[in-house]
């Protein structure tokens, strides 16, 4: 999608250009979105890596078998840590702060992305970066560029798969069913009186 530019945003809503968006003075009260912070959020997946020998690869800034409380080595990808101006960063000088009539706190420094970061300090990336596991050769690793002998057996013509591809066919019942027998005494027949009062 393309992107808007404020006015295109703020014009259907009724909002001026010096006016800031109610969400803001909500946000105030409410704190940065847990849901945007969770999508700043790199979490670490809790699978513990061995090396060629058995041995524990120790994470980046960690021990070697150091137990870690769950969202510990949590990392925060500091591109996804959005800026929303008068929450957490100034909004342009000629805006009017109407938090009085909102009855919330005027912008603090407290909410502010710098704050925010200085909270994250040594939990920050610059974004997601692969890293390559690094192995050690050893004696016990045969050359892979030998080929394999495989041992394999060979499928009978009667064994494929048949042309409607195994096409469910119910079971037939154990026991062989016959219909209910007719009833033993049948209804009188209908005269022709009966027959034509039923008609009308």
């Amino acid at each position: 999608t393309a992107h808007l530019t404020r006015y295109q945003v703020r014009q259907p809503l009724g909002i001026d250009k010096r006016e800031l968006p109610a969400h803001i003075y909500m946000m105030r009260l409410l704190g940065y979105p847990p849901g945007w912070l969770e999508e700043a959020c790199i979490s670490h997946s809790g699978i513990t890596m061995f090396d060629g020998q058995g041995n524990q690869v120790a994470q980046p800034g960690g021990e070697t078998g150091q137990v870690h409380e769950q969202g510990s080595l949590d990392k925060y990808d500091v591109r996804k840590i959005h800026q929303y101006p008068g929450f957490n960063v100034p909004p342009p000088p000629d805006t009017y702060d109407d938090s009085n009539h909102y009855q919330v706190p005027p912008l603090s420094r407290q909410q502010s992305v710098e704050v925010m970061l200085e909270r994250l300090t040594g939990r920050m990336v610059g974004g997601y970066k692969r890293r390559k596991l690094s192995l050690e050769a050893t004696g016990a690793v045969d050359d892979t560029s030998q080929s394999t002998d495989m041992e394999y057996e060979e499928t009978p013509e009667a064994a494929e798969l048949p042309e409607d591809n195994c096409k469910f066919v119910p079971p037939l019942p154990q026991d062989e069913t016959f219909p209910p027998p007719p009833p033993t005494e049948l209804p009188p027949p209908l005269s022709e009186s009966d027959d034509s009062q039923s008609l009308s």
